[in-house]
Parts: structure tokens; sequence; C-alpha cells
């Protein structure tokens, strides 16, 4: 935010007969201010290397990739906070990289327990169980 002439007095506070202008800020002073911004209902916080090119993040659900597109709310160096309408659905957050991914392929997750083999599933894709957190925006 930023005032124009601070040391200066402000507009008027109202449009009453008798109304004051705003008294100057005074360096160091602090001042209430109101900001409007968007609140969310639900929103998770991942690694940022999990968010892959073009906002999408790969969860295994089900024994199979699910490639789901991201609106990323906030970024840093090392966590993303993400939103997608199917959040809640769950699943297991892929950390590692795939050489071609493609949505609905079946995938192993490194370190879990073998399951009867009936169909073919591609290289074992690192996930991890709880790479991913939920949130509740407030």
């Amino acid at each position: 935010m930023r005032v124009p002439s601070p040391l200066s007095a402000g507009r008027l506070v109202s449009e009453s007969e008798g109304a004051t202008r705003a008294p100057p800020l005074l360096l160091g002073a602090f001042v209430n201010v109101e900001i409007t911004g968007a609140s969310l209902d639900s929103y998770a916080t991942v690694p940022a290397d999990a968010v892959r090119p073009g906002n999408e993040i790969w969860v295994v659900r089900e024994g199979k990739l699910a490639i789901l597109k991201v609106r990323v709310i906030q970024r840093s160096d090392e966590i993303a906070y993400i939103a997608t309408p199917t959040l809640s659905q769950g699943g297991q957050l892929v950390t590692s990289n795939l050489n071609a991914p493609i949505d609905g392929m079946r995938v192993r997750v490194a370190g879990a327990q073998a399951a009867k083999k009936t169909e073919p599933a591609a290289p074992a894709a690192e996930a991890a169980q709880s790479g991913a957190s939920r949130g509740s925006g407030e």
C-alpha cells in the first residue's frame, strides 16, 4: 500500500459539516488497514518440485496415474500451495520423474507390498505417503 503524501493531512474523513482532515502519518507509527482478498475453502501444500510444467501434479489413485491440473496459489522455493476441484479424492503424490507419463496408466508405488500382477505396470514411481498435506483457508 502506498500513501501519496504521508506527512501532510489526508482526505476528509466524512462529508458532514465540521469534518476534519485525517491527521498526517508519523514516521514509525502503526495504522489499521483493510485488505480485500479471496478466501479458499480447500487447498493443499505440496513440495514445490512436485508441481510439474503446466501447473500439473501427478497422483496415484487405485494403482493408476492421475495427472491433475492445479491452480498454484502461492509458491516458495520449497513449498507450493495448490487448489484443484478433485483434491478431496485423495491419492499419493508422485515426487519422482516418469519418462512418459500418461493419465490413467498403471503404476507401482515404491515400497508398497506387491499385489497380484495381472497386468504389466510402469516402472516403480516413488510416491510420498504424506507428500501432500491438506489445509483449509480461513
